[in-house]
C-alpha cells in the first residue's frame, strides 16, 4: 500500500499539474443559499501545528474540546466567513492508519452514530486534510430537500465545543453517506462563537478559500450527487461548482493522467487540497506553503 508520505507527495504532484494545466470548466450557477463552512487538517500535536502555522503568518484561536469524542481543536478563520480547523485526538498519532471509507465502515458495524462513522475516521487518518464542511441555510429543510431528491443524508445531530473560557459552543451536523460529499455544519449559538471574524486579520493577507479540490472514483455518479446535495441541476462536461466566492472541482484519474489513482487506492475519496486566497500583491503567484502538517493548502 502507498505511504502517508507517498500520499501526501502524490496530492501535491496533482495539485501542481492543475494548477499548471489548467483549462476553463463548465462551472454551474451559485447556489446561493450554501457556502464553504470550513475545512479540517488532522495534526498529531496541535500546540506544535499551532506554532508551525502561527510561524506561516496565519492568527491561530485555540478552539476547546469536543465532549465525548477525545479530541480538541484550534481555528484559523478567515474574512470570507470560512475558516480552518487544526484537529487533534488524545490517542496521538493514527496507529494503524486506515483509509476514511475503511474505517466508516468499522464504527458502523460497531453501531457507532453517524456522527462518529464521519468524525471518528480523521482519528484514523495521517496528517494533513481530511474533511469539509459546508453551511446551510437551513439545514433541517435542506437535509430533507437532499433526501427527496435521493441522497441517502442522516441528521440534523447536535455537536459541541467547550472554548478555554468556558463557554459552549453548539451546531447541527448533517451527515452524507460518503466522503465525496461534504458534511452540513449550522451553528445553533451565534456564528461569531464558533468563528470568531475578529481574529481574521492574518499577517500573511491570506483572506479565504479560493478553490477546493476533491478526489472521486465515480465521476458520474460523484457530479450527480454534489448536485443534489446542493440542489443544482447536473450538466455534462462540468467538473466545477460555486458556492458563494469559493470554487469546487471534482477530480478523477482520468482528468489528471492518472496522478489520482494512488490517493484514491490508499486514502480513497475525499478532500484533496486547498487554495487559499490572499489579499497581499505580493503574494499573487500560487505557491505550495509548507510547515502545514500534510496538508496540501497554495497560496494564490
Amino acid at each position: 500500500m502507498t505511504s502517508q508520505h507517498s500520499l501526501r507527495h502524490y496530492n501535491v504532484l496533482f495539485i501542481t499539474f492543475i494548477m499548471a494545466k489548467w483549462t476553463p470548466a463548465v462551472i454551474l450557477r451559485d447556489y446561493l443559499t450554501m457556502r464553504i463552512d470550513h475545512i479540517v487538517i488532522r495534526v498529531n500535536d496541535l500546540d506544535a501545528a499551532s506554532e508551525d502555522y502561527r510561524s506561516l503568518g496565519f492568527n491561530v484561536v485555540p478552539g476547546g474540546e469536543h465532549p465525548g469524542m477525545g479530541s480538541r481543536n484550534a481555528l484559523i478563520p478567515f474574512q470570507d466567513g470560512s475558516y480552518l480547523e487544526l484537529i487533534a485526538f488524545r490517542s496521538g498519532p493514527a496507529n494503524p492508519f486506515k483509509p476514511k471509507h475503511q474505517r466508516a465502515a468499522e464504527l458502523k458495524a460497531e453501531g457507532r452514530s453517524p456522527v462518529e462513522q464521519r468524525v471518528l475516521t480523521w482519528e484514523s487518518s495521517s496528517e494533513g486534510l481530511v474533511d469539509w464542511a459546508v453551511l446551510p441555510d437551513d439545514i433541517e429543510r435542506d437535509i430533507a430537500a437532499a433526501r427527496g431528491r435521493g441522497l441517502t443524508v442522516d441528521g440534523p445531530f447536535p455537536g459541541s465545543r467547550l472554548r478555554p473560557d468556558g463557554q459552549t459552543i453548539s451546531w447541527q451536523f448533517g451527515v452524507p453517506d460518503g466522503f465525496d460529499l461534504p458534511f452540513l455544519c449550522a451553528d445553533v449559538t451565534p456564528r461569531e462563537l464558533r468563528a470568531p471574524l475578529e481574529k481574521a486579520d492574518h499577517q500573511n493577507g491570506v483572506v479565504g478559500m479560493e478553490r477546493i479540490y476533491v478526489a472521486v472514483g465515480e465521476p458520474t455518479r460523484s457530479l450527480e450527487r454534489i448536485g443534489v446535495l446542493l440542489g443544482l441541476a447536473h450538466e455534462d462536461n462540468c467538473n466545477e461548482f460555486t458556492l458563494g466566492g469559493t470554487t469546487l472541482r471534482l477530480d478523477w484519474p482520468e482528468e489528471a493522467l492518472n496522478l489520482l489513482a494512488p490517493h484514491l487506492s490508499a486514502g480513497g475519496e475525499g478532500l484533496l487540497g486547498v487554495q487559499l486566497k490572499t489579499a497581499n500583491p505580493s503574494s499573487r503567484r500560487r505557491r505550495i506553503m509548507k510547515l502545514t502538517h500534510g496538508a496540501a493548502l497554495y497560496v494564490r
